[in-house]
């Protein structure tokens, strides 16, 4: 309650100093609603937007992605919106009338102005903002919506729309493109939903289709797929065909690998892109820029599994192991938590440094520090676990572990996977046969209970299953006992 209290405080504060502006109107619209019959029968449409905007010199992005269905009763948009190192939001006045209301809901202007008008979410122009709202209205005249805005310059934008700074010309006006009759995209009758895509976007696709059926195979179809992948850039069809004419054309290769990695830096995220990365490096056999390219993609995102993978795959192989727990060390010191790194620590020593005794001790010995630090990190807590794989002693085996694992329990700390891991250390011996007065199916009872009840209620299910096997085994402890105590009588 308090966490609200401040941050209403704040929004009020940036409010009055006129750096964010108010939402105006009724956040609820109540219109009149007309019969099906009083609307012109228009298709469904839906559309999806994925990009990442940066200010220059990367000082801040924003990733976004949208979805949104419009039919003639109805409209709805949903937008995820990801911000880093965020600006302070300078905007025109946005609106967005939500048909068949009569009313609408929008953002004021605030004091400050910006010339550019502002483009819809994910298809922001030179210095104009970014506007992600998320509405939803129906043929009842019902509509709400709420409304982020962020203002970033981003020089150029790579979205369905295909718009720019630079005048266009449409491929059915370049004489160049004259003997080439334009394919439209089939999607067959009576479609669900049809997708409306921009003049840019239809123009560019309906001559890539035609080139790729006459499979022609040419400088301009090569320039062709730039301008698809431009709109685009998650086609794999695009990606396939730009390959094809890259080795029929024999062009520079490595020219193509500075205009993937441009590709890359405004699309991280995109599968195809790292797949054609791939190949080009294949086919040079030079893994030269590999290593660099994916760590600046992954001091964008740390846990970009995209460009993760590319690592991976480009170290084990080109064996460049040589810097890589470098590398690691410096992102886990960075941050504890990244369980990303923590998975590439384990990919170097299991492929590379070998499980040795004495690399085992180093492991365990490295990721004791680390949890000392945080305790409640369960990477760490899971890294070790995968560690003790490889000892031969195994969880419950090695004193270092056990004692250390009872030594942040007597000092009062309850991380839930503290006590996750001393329930599998008591697991381990029970299974071994190897039970103390420690670690037994007594204390994996007590363990599951308090994290069901108490330290992991989210779990809780989990843990109650846990606890009923572990009282089986509580019982099968007690009947052994009763044994041998009759043995001794």
């Amino acid at each position: 309650m308090l966490l609200k209290l401040l941050l209403l405080v704040c929004l009020a504060a940036l409010s009055n100093a006129g750096l964010i502006s108010p939402v105006y109107n009724a956040p609820y619209a109540y219109g009149g609603w007309n019969p099906y019959s009083s609307y012109p029968a228009q298709p469904a449409i839906a559309s999806q937007h994925s990009n990442i905007l940066r200010s220059p010199f990367n000082l801040g992005q924003v990733s976004t992605y949208t979805k949104s269905i419009d039919t003639p009763f109805s409209s709805v948009r949903k937008a995820d919106v990801r911000v880093s190192n965020p600006g302070v939001a300078i905007a025109p006045a946005y609106t967005r009338f939500a048909s068949p209301l009569v009313s609408h809901v929008g953002v004021a202007a605030p004091v400050a102005k910006v010339a550019t008008t502002a483009g819809l979410l994910g298809v922001a122009y030179s210095a104009a903002p970014t506007v992600s709202h998320m509405t939803y209205t129906n043929g009842l005249g019902l509509a709400y919506g709420c409304f982020v805005v962020v203002d970033f310059r981003r020089a150029r934008n790579m979205s369905d729309s295909g718009d720019s700074d630079v005048a266009w010309t449409y491929y059915k006006d370049r004489p160049e493109w004259n003997d080439v009759t334009p394919v439209p995209e089939n999607e067959g009758p009576n479609l669900v939903v049809v997708i409306a895509h921009s003049e840019k976007f239809v123009d560019v696709y309906d001559y890539f289709r035609a080139v790729l059926q006459k499979n022609e195979k040419s400088e301009r179809a090569l320039h062709l797929t730039k301008d698809a992948v431009e709109l685009n850039p998650a086609n794999y069809t695009v990606w396939q065909y730009r390959r094809d004419l890259l080795k029929a054309l024999g062009s520079d290769l490595r020219s193509e690998l500075d205009y993937v990695e441009l590709v890359i830096k405004n699309s991280p995220k995109n599968y195809q892109v790292w797949h054609h990365r791939r190949v080009l490096v294949e086919w040079l056999q030079d893994p030269t820029q590999e290593l660099e390219l994916t760590g600046d993609a992954l001091m964008q995102d740390p846990k970009n599994y995209h460009a993760w993978q590319h690592r991976q795959w480009a170290i084990k192989t080109f064996g460049l192991y040589e810097k890589e727990m470098d590398f690691v060390d410096n992102l886990i010191t960075d941050d504890v938590r990244n369980n990303s790194a923590w998975n590439q620590r384990y990919f170097v020593v299991n492929n590379h440094l070998g499980w040795s005794d004495l690399n085992v001790q180093r492991e365990i010995c490295y990721t004791l520090e680390k949890i000392k630090f945080i305790k409640n990190n369960e990477s760490a807590w899971n890294y070790l676990k995968g560690v003790l794989i490889h000892d031969k002693r195994g969880l419950s085996g090695n004193a270092v572990v056990t004692s250390f694992c009872e030594e942040l329990y007597k000092n009062k700390c309850r991380s839930p996977y503290l006590l996750a891991f001393i329930i599998d250390i008591c697991d381990e011996a029970i299974k071994k046969g190897e039970t103390n007065c420690l670690h037994n199916a007594n204390r994996a009872v007590e363990l599951c209970q308090a994290l069901a009840t108490k330290y992991d209620k989210i779990r809780s299910k989990y843990w109650n299953y846990m606890c009923e096997k572990f009282k089986k085994a509580q019982q099968q402890e007690e009947s052994n006992k009763d044994k041998v105590e009759n043995m001794d009588e």
